[in-house]
């Protein structure tokens, strides 16, 4: 028997080196195809100029407590969320300048440390060396994994922060009572969003505790390291902004983050149902209308099992299963708990519905029955195969363009800028404004409510949540207290003035049934007190209503203003 158990040992370390090596080959090539993409996939969004042009100004203030010059009157204010987030795109400008595929390397370096940690943790999750590639490389093409990866916003970051958990607990690493909490809750500088990362671990914790797989003291340490987390950086940025509660929360209430439980829960399932539709405001949407419906199948097959095979399926693929339940169900409590209903942050659900998928097979491939394990296979190879086919067909029309739109697009806007410009224009555009005094048209949303007061106020405070009426007037006396004589004006805000129901893109609080007062004022000054500079189309960046983006030829306009 002992020298059998010799003789297997080394086929099975040549098996083990061979997958190996391929896990590191699949790596390398799909890190050189993501590099190739990175600045054409997915359209730029004004989210990634906006926070890059915030690291920027941190960059050049070399402090954390300035806000985004490009918002005077838009309420803004210094905290210690998020903070460290801008620390990395600081850095990574300092490093390789502020241009768009250098803030987008850092989602595209986390994606790859997601990988890394996946594989590894698959290697303990699943029996089969090659199931945990094949999980692996299911995860790397799934479209919304890849989506995130090539955007510069913090999803993938609180991904990596998500399996980095999920590793420690699972594997019952020494001190990952401490380790967990802490590096969850200071992920907090990444975004809020990390709550939900909390919720999603929290469940598992709890259900263990419930359980008594862990002692019960180890949930009280989980929840009270959270806490103390929460109140060190509520605590901060209460010394940042002395009324940083205050203005958050009313900030939060132009998201009706502080709506009532109907309609959060109406709001909770309109969310769904336009992933599910690819209904956006200005977010580029890939289609994952079969990733949620696998949702809910693996959803419920994972419970069915689990109630009726009960002890006959192995206890890790019990374990397995109950963990991405604690997993998906944190989702879905966290996201309704706090009602504001991003579409970038269904990110975090893919960790527990592709968890789920994978022990499901992996259950089926444990099975005797050759038919059972067959079907696990042709499952793998199907979902792998559909992976694959649907993100080349999604990013294809992306890579094929011969120019750049994005880049034309600022071209089109640096070369008819006057010398002196002082802009008024759109954070689409961010890039190519930077490097001027620039103010984003956002900020004429709050100019009414200035009552005559100095227009340089601080960007600390909020401006009265009972909006009144944006006269042209008002707009007269901005652009002349800023100096501000340049402003970009897109055909879009004319679409928006005939129909009110996208006024949201622009307006925190309106009414979607009327006009746009605060459009049409500032229409009425360009064709009062401006020369016409250059006129150029733009497909793509001359709206930001996702819907339309490279579907008509939209018509962007530089008017000089008169004084």
């Amino acid at each position: 028997m002992k020298g059998t158990g010799s003789r297997e040992r080394p086929h099975r370390d040549r098996s083990g080196r061979i997958i190996h090596s391929q896990a590191i080959l699949y790596g390398l090539v799909w890190t050189s195809i993501q590099v190739m993409t990175l600045d054409r996939f997915p359209f730029v969004h004004s989210d990634e100029a906006w926070l890059s042009g915030l690291s920027l100004t941190m960059l050049r203030a070399r402090s954390f407590l300035v806000t985004e010059p490009f918002f005077d009157v838009f309420p803004r204010q210094a905290h210690a969320f998020k903070i460290l987030f801008h620390a990395l795109q600081s850095g990574f400008i300092q490093l390789f300048g502020y241009q768009l595929k250098s803030i987008r390397l850092i989602s595209l370096m986390a994606a790859m440390a997601c990988l890394v940690m996946l594989h590894v943790h698959a290697d303990r999750l699943f029996s089969d060396k090659k199931a945990a590639l094949g999980f692996t490389i299911l995860f790397s093409l799934q479209i919304q994994f890849l989506y995130a990866s090539h955007l510069a916003r913090q999803e993938i970051l609180l991904l990596l922060v998500l399996i980095l958990a999920g590793f420690l607990y699972d594997r019952s690493t020494a001190g990952r009572f401490w380790v967990m909490p802490l590096m969850i809750g200071l992920s907090a500088m990444l975004h809020p969003n990390a709550f939900i990362i909390a919720m999603m671990i929290g469940l598992v914790v709890l259900k263990d505790a419930w359980r008594k797989r862990i002692p019960r003291n180890r949930l009280l340490l989980y929840t009270g390291i959270l806490l103390s987390c929460m109140v060190a950086l509520t605590s901060v940025s209460l010394a940042m902004t002395p009324d940083f509660l205050t203005n958050y929360a009313r900030y939060g209430s132009t998201f009706g983050m502080d709506t009532g439980l109907i309609s959060r829960w109406q709001g909770f399932l309109a969310y769904f149902i336009k992933l599910f539709q690819q209904i956006s405001g200005s977010y580029w949407l890939p289609d994952i209308r079969f990733w949620l419906i696998l949702g809910g199948v693996v959803t419920l097959v994972s419970i069915a099992a689990l109630l009726l095979a009960g002890r006959r399926i192995g206890m890790e693929t019990r374990n397995g299963l109950e963990n991405g339940l604690c997993g998906m169900g944190g989702f879905l409590m966290a996201t309704f708990i706090i009602g504001r209903y991003n579409p970038t942050a269904i990110l975090f659900a893919f960790y527990p519905i592709l968890l789920l998928t994978g022990h499901l097979l992996n259950a089926l491939w444990q099975s005797r029955s050759q038919w059972l394990r067959g079907t696990a296979i042709a499952a793998a190879g199907g979902l792998i195969a559909f992976s694959l086919v649907g993100s080349i067909q999604t990013i294809r029309p992306f890579t094929m363009k011969v120019t750049d739109p994005y880049e034309l697009y600022l071209a089109e806007i640096r070369g008819h800028l006057p010398q002196d410009a002082i802009v008024l224009g759109n954070l689409s555009a961010g890039f190519a404004l930077m490097d001027v005094p620039f103010y984003d048209i956002r900020n004429l949303d709050h100019v009414a409510n200035l009552n005559g007061q100095d227009n340089n106020v601080p960007s600390t405070s909020i401006s009265d949540p009972d909006k009144q009426m944006t006269t042209a007037s008002d707009i007269e006396a901005y652009l002349q207290k800023n100096e501000i004589n340049t402003v970009i004006w897109y055909e879009e805000y004319d679409y928006i003035i005939r129909n009110p129901m996208w006024r949201i893109l622009y307006e925190e609080q309106s009414d979607s049934t009327a006009p746009s007062d605060m459009l049409m004022a500032l229409k009425q000054v360009v064709e009062e007190r401006g020369d016409l500079l250059h006129t150029f189309e733009s497909k793509v960046y001359g709206t930001r209503i996702a819907r339309f983006m490279d579907d008509y030829p939209w018509q962007i306009s530089l008017y000089r203003i008169q004084p």
